[in-house]
């Protein structure tokens, strides 16, 4: 009983940790998604409206912010880690809920379903952004 309390409990652990970080990429992405709108806006209505040129380095700044906030975007792939993180958490909640109804023998089938998916999960982990290359690089890696 006390195996499958702690299995019960690190699962648990594991999964609002899962979500919390979910949440935190989305919200990041939404945020970046937000900055490169707004300053666009800004930089947009600032150059507009200043005939004398008093605000350039004001503008200057709210026209890279737009393509530093995208830029991150695409690097970190913050949209596609939180629904990698939401994957994972819906995962652990189906071993949780195969926990509740588990014998105490059935633990360790339950850990190796837990390590297995676990190792699938790290398989479909986002990297970062790749570098564009141009297809001669591409036709000699094929050719060698």
């Amino acid at each position: 009983m006390q195996a499958k309390q702690e299995l019960s409990n690190r699962l648990d652990a594991s999964i609002k940790d899962a979500l919390g970080k979910a949440k935190m990429n989305y919200r990041l992405a939404y945020l970046c998604y937000i900055v490169a709108f707004l300053t666009g806006a800004a930089g947009s209505v600032i150059v507009a409206l200043d005939s004398k040129g008093a605000y350039r380095a004001i503008a200057a700044i709210a026209g890279i912010l737009p393509t530093l906030a995208l830029s991150a975007l695409s690097t970190f792939k913050l949209s596609a880690r939180a629904d990698w993180h939401y994957d994972r958490a819906r995962e652990l909640k189906k071993i949780w809920r195969h926990l509740l109804n588990a014998s105490d023998g059935d633990v360790t089938k339950l850990i190796d379903w837990w390590n297995n998916t676990e190792d699938a999960l790290e398989k479909r982990w986002p990297k970062f952004g790749v570098l564009p290359h141009s297809e001669g690089t591409q036709t000699l890696k094929n050719d060698e």
